[in-house]
């Protein structure tokens, strides 16, 4: 277990460090509510929680799933904010890392939880934690030919970095708290399971900085915050070899593009 979480932060680490990490974070300007609310939308998006998983149990009774979930997210209104401040930064795809954990028992009900424990990248501080509830109706009270699921899930993540306000280095942190409802299904065809799904999601955020009244153009505080809500479609595979499974999730939340893959043990 400890080996995965350091791959996990490491997967993480490499992937941010070819993003915005090499420049010491991201920098944002006189930030408008809407800029603040794209903001918002688009990091809620990043860190949606996901298993990369279908929508079927891990077993008819009781089963267990250990594994890494790692992927990237293209958040275009945050990369157009940060060019604003500086052209030369790269913020097209953001990415996303963190342990999994899951467990199945009776009646189709199965608790994933997502962690990323808090980790320093340069500037950059990052921690994200998602958990969900699923439950397979086909495997209690449907009957059809394939399976059908609802998922519920909420994720805590928070983002820090320093940047130059005003050529004073402040201090800046942005919480996100995600909700969401899905609906998802999936079939099993030999070792091949692809799935599709579909959701609501809401973003609650809020953004502080240290040392400037000059952060945002629509509040004197040194804080503001924000809720969004929005849409959400996925589609996907696992590859079921034995006890071990590999994922490939693409889809959509609000306006980010997000790609996810999956390596995991299941018994």
């Amino acid at each position: 277990m400890k080996h995965l979480v350091k791959m996990a932060v490491i997967i993480c680490g490499l992937t941010f460090n070819l993003s915005i990490a090499h420049a010491g974070g991201p920098s944002f300007v006189s930030l408008s509510q809407d800029d603040f609310d794209t903001i918002i939308q688009d990091l809620g998006g990043l860190y949606t929680h996901t298993s990369v998983s279908p929508a079927s149990s891990l077993g008819k009774i009781f089963g267990f799933e250990v594994g890494i979930v790692a992927g990237v997210a293209q958040v275009p209104g945050v990369e157009d904010l940060v060019a604003e401040s500086d052209p030369t930064a790269e913020t097209a795809a953001l990415p996303h890392a963190g342990l999994l954990a899951a467990v199945s028992l009776p009646g189709g009900f199965k608790f994933e939880l997502e962690a990323l424990p808090e980790k320093d990248f340069g500037d950059v501080t990052l921690k994200n934690v998602g958990m969900a509830v699923q439950w397979t109706m086909t495997d209690s009270v449907v009957t059809l030919p394939f399976d059908l699921a609802l998922k519920l899930h909420h994720t805590t993540s928070t983002l820090g970095f320093v940047q130059d306000v005003s050529g004073t280095p402040a201090d800046v942190e942005i919480e996100n708290t995600i909700n969401g409802l899905q609906l998802l299904g999936s079939t099993k065809l030999g070792i091949f399971e692809p799935y599709a799904g579909l959701g609501t999601v809401k973003a609650s955020g809020k953004m502080s900085i240290s040392g400037s009244n000059e952060f945002f153009d629509f509040t004197n505080n040194q804080f503001a915050e924000s809720d969004v809500t929005g849409s959400q479609f996925f589609a996907g595979f696992n590859l079921n070899l034995l006890i071990f499974k590999f994922g490939l999730e693409m889809g959509k939340v609000f306006d980010a593009r997000k790609i996810s893959t999956k390596l995991s043990l299941a018994f």
